[in-house]
């Protein structure tokens, strides 16, 4: 009985430590990178909406959905980042294909950025005043997850490529800094 024990104890160790072995990481398919960009535009446009369709005076429910809306977005860049992290580096191809559907949703993110901006009184001003640090919380989960969205695609693509993604990724971190800092006044 003793030796069984110890053997099961032995397996579970051994297996774990395969598991976690960078020799049996799973690595992701250009298609499931492709998939999980397409959901981020997606999500893109849905808290954009959501922004945008905040009523003035706004209410409680639709504050919320800002919030459910961006923690969705928070998980779907890092989706595909973690995705495209396992993948490695795109072809040519791959890599415009990748800027391509970035330039489709990048008038989005800004918009939803200066919309934020725009409705923090009509957020300030809900019943609940939880809601705008809420809110703050979020513009900081974003920023770091299109931060590190930013990195790994500008990684991810050719070198002579580059210069478009850190274009674009400069211009939304700075999009990020003034609505940040509109919710930290």
């Amino acid at each position: 009985m003793v030796s069984f024990a110890k053997f099961a104890v032995l397996a579970s160790c051994v297996a774990s430590g395969l598991a976690a072995s960078p020799f049996f990481t799973r690595q992701g398919t250009y298609e499931e990178v492709l998939v999980a960009m397409k959901a981020v535009g997606g999500q893109v446009g849905t808290l954009h909406a959501a922004i945008q369709g905040f009523p003035s005076p706004g209410t409680l429910p639709a504050g919320l959905q800002i919030h459910m809306n961006a923690t969705a977005l928070v998980k779907g860049l890092d989706t595909w980042t973690t995705t495209t992290s396992t993948l490695g580096q795109f072809d040519a191809p791959q890599c415009r294909e990748q800027l391509d559907i970035v330039k489709t949703f990048r008038p989005e993110i800004e918009g939803s950025l200066t919309g934020i901006v725009e409705k923090k009184a009509a957020i300030a001003a809900l019943p609940i005043g939880g809601i705008v640090n809420l809110i703050k919380q979020d513009l900081g989960l974003l920023n770091a997850a299109t931060e590190k969205f930013g990195n790994t695609i500008i990684t991810a693509c050719p070198a002579d490529m580059q210069d478009e993604p850190k274009e674009t990724q400069a211009k939304i971190a700075e999009a990020f800094k003034v609505a940040i800092g509109a919710y930290n006044a």
